[in-house]
């Protein structure tokens, strides 16, 4: 029921019930039973009032008409998004259940801001009086419009707030001679929002720029649950979050709890490369590496800044649940363990600027979960196609020179160079991910399946192999040459290959399209080429296996392997753990022990008492193939087999896993008996 509405019902001194936060009206229905209505601006509605209380239609619709002016204390006036209702002459306590109501009968969110009129008195004399329209730029409750989401906050943002601030505290005196008199007028402006025409998500740049703002976009698929960053950060101005969801923009407003709750399918590497080619031309191969590592390091600081903030959550979680040691913690006494709590103290006394300042100083050691995370973090791929038989052979001197020894981490032979991982950047031949003797041509062809243009000569896709005139490079100066190269320049002796008609006028367009200079800007467009669909393409790998071939394998079979637990044993489960009956450690088993280590000449430092208590650490199960375990078939299995039976070398497991594992390592034998187990079940 609107507000003017109720006032026509006041006037014709028709009783409104109060229900909910809204009225209504007690009438006679159609079938004789007392029925109760709200919804006055249905005609049928109407009918039955006025049949009930012995009035016309016609004089009910001109009281209870939003043009209605008979009562000199209300007036109402409505604009395409804005309405005004203005009480005069009423009192504080009058006006408060009136701007309850007017709220109330809003059916769409809005904002709200109240306007008061008040008269003012002359000190020196009585007689001279002022009256004060109600204003919003004179005297406003509030100091700009609030909004109103919910019938709840129309209590607890306006009413109350109202009630509990001293409204003359609001009023602007204009001359100091005078003095308030009284409140005897009120305003109510409420906002609707205005249709804007919707915002391409190809826009955010320029919003970007014209707010300084950065924004990022997620999508949420609400049947498999999975949410995924559609846009990134690409400057260092403050950042807002958005969900977009059919056609319309959510904001996030903590998207440490957003990710919490729909946290993306797993942590990836593909999120750390940037989108902007970038091309570096020298003819001195260790200069053009010193200029390719320092952008490197500035997109590392980017990427790294930008991975705390999305997994700032996971990140707490690992510390809390693991804590980090003094040998994690540069300067930090050894020997203790610290939590969340330490470190929010810390970066409150100032020892780090924030938390990102912590994770930046703070590497942990790598045999740490946030050792591990901390390293997959910084680490950006430099990936290559066929670059591990050829481009890293050509330049391995000066690029073990640039990176350093100390830098390096890691480098996979197989003969060729699969891996060269550092502390900043890993490496990667992603020849070694796909079948042997595949072209780059055939790679892209798979994702996107060629060039798209219907013309093949303008080309214009931006998908499919550049032409460049290899051979035709003898020399660095040549890439200077500010003519496009002659047709034969582009056979190739090496491969016996000759350039098409057709290619050479699509380097022809190319060449006046792109507004070339120089031999040099081909290459650049050559290499730009290859490097756009090249990151989209992995992209796509990931997107349909769910696979990061940055951090799930260094080659093809490693990737396979995943790939066929992901398809093949979906629906695997582990074994059972369920505990065994509880039982002492044999001591006849024990004291076979000593006889061991006694003739091996190796030190025993075993007692019964430590073998039982991780019996019951373990729920008296293996602790290599889980199997329940008694007193026939427990056993003590040294962990390192260098040593004698000593606490803490000793680990509980059954007789045969004890006979079977030797010198492998545990987590690989607990591997192995999983899939002999798993194999047992299913096949």
């Amino acid at each position: 029921m609107f507000a003017w509405e109720l006032e026509g019902l006041k006037r014709l001194k028709i009783e409104a019930i109060r229900w909910g936060s809204s009225y209504r009206v007690k009438v006679r229905g159609k079938t004789g039973k007392i029925v109760y209505v709200s919804n006055l601006s249905r005609p049928s509605d109407r009918k039955l009032v006025a049949k009930q209380y012995g009035i016309s239609e016609d004089k009910l619709s001109t009281h209870l008409s939003s043009d209605y002016k008979a009562d000199p204390k209300y007036r109402f006036y409505s604009g395409n998004h804005m309405e005004t209702h203005i009480y005069e002459n009423i009192q504080p306590g009058e006006f408060y259940d009136k701007l309850e109501n007017v709220l109330n009968c809003q059916q769409k969110a809005s904002k709200v801001n109240i306007a008061i009129g008040y008269i003012l008195i002359s000190k020196s004399d009585l007689t001279d009086e002022s009256y004060f329209y109600p204003n919003t730029a004179n005297a406003s409750v509030f100091d700009k419009p609030v909004a109103i989401n919910s019938k709840g906050d129309i209590r607890k943002k306006i009413i109350s707030e109202i009630r509990a601030m001293e409204l003359a505290d609001r009023l602007k005196y204009t001359k100091s001679g005078y003095q308030r008199k009284a409140i005897v007028g009120f305003k109510i402006c409420i906002y609707h929002r205005a249709m804007l025409s919707p915002l391409d998500i190809l826009q955010f740049d320029d919003l970007e720029e014209y707010f300084k703002l950065a924004i990022n976009v997620y999508t949420h698929d609400i049947e498999s649950g999975k949410t995924e960053r559609i846009r990134q950060l690409e400057n260092n101005y403050d950042t807002i979050n958005i969900l977009s969801h059919e056609k319309h923009a959510l904001y996030i407003k903590d998207i440490d709890m957003f990710l919490s709750k729909y946290q993306c399918p797993k942590l990836s590497i593909c999120d750390s490369i940037t989108e902007e080619e970038r091309c570096f031309v020298d003819n001195q191969p260790r200069e053009l590496l010193a200029k390719m590592f320092v952008y490197i390091k500035s997109i590392v600081a980017k990427v790294f800044k930008y991975n705390i903030v999305k997994y700032e959550t996971l990140i707490r979680k690992i510390i809390e649940a693991h804590g980090l040691t003094g040998m994690d913690i540069p300067g930090a006494p050894l020997g203790t363990t610290y939590k969340l709590k330490d470190i929010n103290q810390w970066i409150e006394e100032g020892k780090y600027s924030s938390f990102f300042d912590f994770c930046d100083q703070v590497s942990g050691t790598r045999k740490t979960d946030y050792g591990k995370l901390m390293q997959l973090l910084k680490q950006v791929p430099v990936l290559g196609f066929n670059s591990g038989k050829y481009d890293i052979n050509l330049i391995k001197n000066d690029l073990f020179s640039a990176l350093g020894t100390d830098n390096t981490v890691s480098v996979i032979k197989n003969p060729n160079y699969m891996c060269i991982a550092a502390n900043d950047m890993k490496m990667l031949d992603i020849s070694n991910y796909v079948p042997a003797g595949t072209s780059y041509s055939k790679y892209l062809s798979t994702y996107f399946g060629g060039c798209q243009c219907d013309d093949k000569i303008r080309w214009v896709c931006g998908l499919g192999n550049g032409i460049f005139c290899y051979e035709y490079i003898t020399d660095f100066s040549v890439l200077s040459r500010t003519q496009i190269p002659p047709q034969s320049v582009f056979d190739s002796k090496l491969t016996g290959t000759k350039i098409s008609h057709e290619d050479y006028e699509r380097v022809k367009f190319v060449w006046e399209h792109c507004n070339m200079k120089s031999i040099m800007d081909l290459l650049i467009w050559y290499n730009d080429l290859d490097v756009k669909p090249f990151v989209k393409a992995q992209r796509e790998l990931f997107k349909r296996f769910d696979l990061d071939m940055f951090a799930d394998g260094v080659s093809f079979p490693g990737l396979s392997e995943k790939v066929m637990y992901q398809t093949c044993f979906s629906k695997l489960t582990k074994p059972s753990r369920k505990p065994a009956a509880s039982f002492n450690f044999p001591e006849h088993r024990y004291l076979g022990y000593i006889e061991q280590d006694k003739k091996a000449d190796r030190q025993f430092a075993m007692t019964i008492k430590h073998l039982n208590e991780l019996l019951q650490k373990q729920k008296y199960l293996c602790g290599l193939c889980y199997c329940q375990l008694s007193v026939e078939t427990v056993s003590a299995d040294r962990i390192n087999n260098k040593l004698g039976h000593q606490d803490g070398n000793i680990l509980i497991s059954c007789t045969k896993c004890n006979c079977a594992r030797k010198d492998m390592n545990l987590k690989a034998f607990r591997f192995q008996k999983l899939l002999r187990v798993l194999i047992k079940t299913y096949y």
